[in-house]
């Protein structure tokens, strides 16, 4: 097993290469970004950087690399991953955790020519957007903070509003 120095050292000189700045421990996000986004400049292999930054991690925690194969990071690589391959299918299941009145059959249409240029998310489909930000919330979040207002003047005490009184004032 490589020195935790050597491993350190060698991890400054690919994110250097990178020409990125890294204050740790964000040292697994920047590999993994590495990973996932194309970047303009020549860059080592991301596979090293993970390499290197599970190496480092497992030398100073350990316990650590259970959670990082189980953490929120992976569903979101994941996610990523098929919102890239199958655009429709990802944001059509997207779209089911709203409350449609009409769901949409229509996920993306999109146009870049000059002469028709437009991009529409789910054109067919209806819904009321109060529905989806207030009203639905109100069962089990009615008396938690929906919105926090704070006035240009710090002299003046910020505003927690609830859910249910800013539906409240909605209804209006």
């Amino acid at each position: 097993m490589r020195s935790f120095r050597e491993l350190s050292f060698r991890l400054r000189q690919q994110i250097v290469n990178l020409k990125m700045f890294v204050i740790p421990p964000s040292l697994k996000n920047v590999a993994e970004m590495a990973r996932i986004d194309p970047l303009p400049i020549p860059a080592p292999p991301a596979d090293e950087i993970l390499q290197l930054a599970d190496e480092i991690l497992a030398h100073r925690f350990p316990l650590l690399g259970t959670v990082i194969e189980t953490g929120p990071h992976i569903e979101w690589r994941r996610d990523y991953a098929r919102s890239i391959a199958d655009p429709d299918a990802f944001w059509a299941d997207v779209a089911k955790r709203l409350d449609w009145y009409r769901e949409p059959t229509q996920i993306r249409d999109v146009d870049f020519d000059a002469d028709d240029l437009h991009i529409r998310w789910f054109a067919d489909g209806e819904l009321n957007a109060s529905v989806n930000c207030l009203d639905r919330h109100l069962a089990m979040r009615g008396d938690k903070t929906a919105l926090l207002w704070e006035a240009d003047d710090p002299a003046v005490v910020p505003q927690h509003i609830s859910y249910r009184d800013l539906h409240a004032r909605v209804c209006r």
